[in-house]
């Protein structure tokens, strides 16, 4: 499996553990084929082809988990350039061991202009996916908080 879509599937399974804990093991046990799924959009059938009703939420989050990377991944080429190696498979890494308990991994330090971004990028891409809007934040917060970054004291809602 490449970095990218391990840490992608790292990141959703955080964050459906706090946003929808019962659809974790939907993930664990067809991860992959939601990626390609999520990839591919909703078909006649739903996208895995037989209404996927319960993998919607999953895949969304997936989605949203692959615009969030994406933008983590630019703003953080100095976290690779200072750490040496490929940051993505560390951030997986890191990832995976806050799943199984692990809240003292470090990830790439974003400043707060930047933890911002992310907020909004993970917000606009749900509002984008049909998500309402007060989900959409939820999911927001859950994919930074996932990533360990909470939004510095004060900072307005991301709308």
């Amino acid at each position: 499996m490449e970095d990218f879509d391990d840490a992608t599937l790292a990141l959703s399974a955080l964050v459906l553990a706090d946003v929808s804990p019962d659809d974790v093991p939907l993930l664990d046990a067809v991860g992959p084929e939601l990626l390609v799924a999520a990839d591919a959009g909703p078909g006649k059938d739903g996208a895995l082809g037989f209404g996927g009703v319960d993998a919607v939420l999953a895949m969304v989050v997936i989605t949203v988990s692959k615009h969030v990377l994406a933008y983590v991944g630019e703003v953080a080429k100095h976290f690779a350039v200072e750490q040496g190696g490929n940051w993505l498979k560390r951030l997986a890494s890191a990832l995976h061991k806050r799943r199984a308990g692990d809240a003292t991994v470090a990830v790439p330090e974003l400043s707060a202009d930047e933890l911002v971004r992310v907020r909004a990028v993970a917000f606009t891409s749900a509002c984008r996916l049909g998500v309402d809007e007060s989900r959409a934040q939820l999911l927001a917060d859950a994919m930074s908080g996932a990533l360990g970054l909470r939004p510095p004291p004060g900072a307005a809602a991301v709308t």
